[in-house]
């Protein structure tokens, strides 16, 4: 059985901070190490950590080189090095068979799954794509064996030398890749189609062939990686870079914004009618939930974690930072942070799950489950995370503005025995009125449902009457017979 050594500990109590410290006497014992972290931002960090302990790291990213994989791979053949820092994507797109011997450093969980959705007119779709490509009746595309050596060839030349657009490389160069899945949907009345993207990065291939793997993070068990890895049957010992660490030193108060568990995009794009608007403006409930916010906080310094969508004029007071914390080191200082992490599954996700489940062998639940562990509660306890509570010496109390009681209720279970919930300030969510066009897809989806069940048709006659894609009359009728 394959193993998985992982460190799991909360952000800030030292994790790296061990490693590095145990690291000259690994050295010391003749091991190699790869180190592989999220950002080139964060290899340069760590290769300077490193020299400051006494150990010489060679650092290759975007950045040092043009030729990343190559240079990578040379270091990897070359063995010139004991300790190689390189990101995840490098690790990810490099000939697994080199790392062997190697023992292999991976700080944070990587990301493993993407779906990409592009849309296509009619004439664009005729011109570019259909003519390499054959679709079945679920809507998959595969490359024409005639055309294969052609269509590598346009994906060599690249955007600057191929007469196609960057989007339609990207499926060409998906469609070439057996790690990616490319699926069509039928015309939409706008004359456009829907190309999405499913595809998982092959992280476990790269840890068979390394001598030792390591995982340093909050929590891998959850992930997709981790669920990815036990599924195919990995096991998971503790790493002896597991820091000691009995919790944070300062009282914690969490206030969720809104009560329940509900929180979304559409949430916070939610006027007192119920209407969900199409894009920020003064009336949507997420500038309330931060007028709100502001106002109690009454002109303390606050860290505001928000995404690109949320137009808000923050006062001098607000911090605003992206939703991706990764490499934000530098504000412990603040004593107050909120988060507006959504993290919900996109509607295209959500129909890509089948698809994912079928590559990667893991059950379509679990999938979904670990995306929303990833995309909700890890991300947003990383962006908490970068206050003043990773601050071993600070004694003060720190304010969290989590999202939903369901938020507060993760944090708190996280943070241990000097968290609170305060839930004086939760706000009720504005009711939402269900627009004509989901009623009217459910009515569709109740319809396809009925003509199975009821009539028996198959689900091409369905999607001919209701005049959807057959992918989409599939999802609807999933496992449904006809009645006796």
């Amino acid at each position: 059985m394959s193993t998985l050594y992982i460190a799991e500990a909360l952000p800030g109590s030292g994790k790296t901070e061990r490693l590095i410290a145990k690291l000259p006497s690994i050295l010391d014992e003749g091991k190699r190490v790869v180190y592989s972290l999220p950002t080139n931002k964060l290899t340069k960090e760590l290769q300077v950590r490193l020299r400051t302990a006494g150990v010489e790291a060679r650092c290759i990213n975007s950045e040092s080189t043009t030729s990343v994989i190559t240079k990578v791979e040379e270091a990897l053949a070359e063995r010139a090095s004991d300790v190689l820092v390189i990101t995840h994507e490098a690790l990810q797109r490099l000939s697994p068979v080199l790392l062997q011997g190697w023992t292999l450093m991976v700080d944070e969980v990587p990301s493993i799954s993407s779906c990409q959705s592009h849309n296509f007119n009619h004439n664009s779709y005729q011109k570019g794509l259909a003519p390499f490509v054959i679709v079945d009746e679920t809507g998959r595309v595969t490359v024409s064996p005639e055309y294969r050596g052609e269509l590598e060839a346009i994906v060599r030349e690249g955007a600057s030398q191929s007469a196609y657009q960057q989007t339609t490389l990207e499926v060409f160069e998906a469609l070439l890749d057996w790690h990616s899945v490319v699926e069509v949907d039928g015309l939409d009345k706008n004359m456009k189609r829907l190309v999405r993207i499913v595809a998982y990065k092959d992280y476990l291939s790269r840890f068979s062939q390394a001598k030792e793997v390591h995982i340093l993070a909050n929590n891998v068990r959850n992930t997709l990686l981790g669920v990815h890895a036990k599924a195919h049957g990995w096991e998971f010992k503790p790493s002896p870079f597991t820091p000691e660490f009995d919790g944070y030193n300062c009282l914690v108060t969490i206030y969720p914004m809104v009560t329940g568990d509900r929180w979304s995009k559409s949430l916070c794009l939610t006027t007192p009618d119920g209407r969900v608007q199409d894009k920020w403006s003064d009336d949507v409930q997420g500038k309330k939930l931060l007028d709100n916010l502001y106002e109690y906080v009454e002109g303390e310094p606050v860290l505001v974690f928000a995404h690109s969508w949320m137009n808000y004029q923050h006062p001098a007071n607000g911090q605003e930072c992206s939703i991706d914390s990764r490499g934000l080191n530098n504000l412990q200082g603040y004593h107050a942070a909120a988060c507006f992490q959504h993290g919900n599954m996109s509607p295209d996700d959500a129909r890509s799950l089948d698809t994912l489940s079928q590559m990667m062998d893991v059950s379509n639940e679990r999938i979904r489950e670990a995306l929303t562990y990833e995309r909700f509660y890890e991300s947003s306890l990383q962006c908490f995370l970068r206050t003043a509570i990773r601050d071993r010496d600070n004694q003060s109390n720190v304010s969290l503005f989590a999202q939903n009681e369901d938020m507060a209720k993760h944090l708190k279970d996280c943070l241990g025995r000097t968290a609170f919930i305060d839930t004086s300030l939760a706000h009720s969510p504005y009711p939402r009125v269900k627009s004509n066009e989901v009623m009217a897809k459910k009515a569709l989806r109740d319809e396809a449902q009925y003509l199975v069940i009821e009539h028996g048709m198959s689900k091409a006659e369905i999607a001919k009457i209701l005049n959807q894609p057959l992918g989409t009359i599939y999802r609807w009728t999933k496992g449904l017979i006809k009645v006796a």
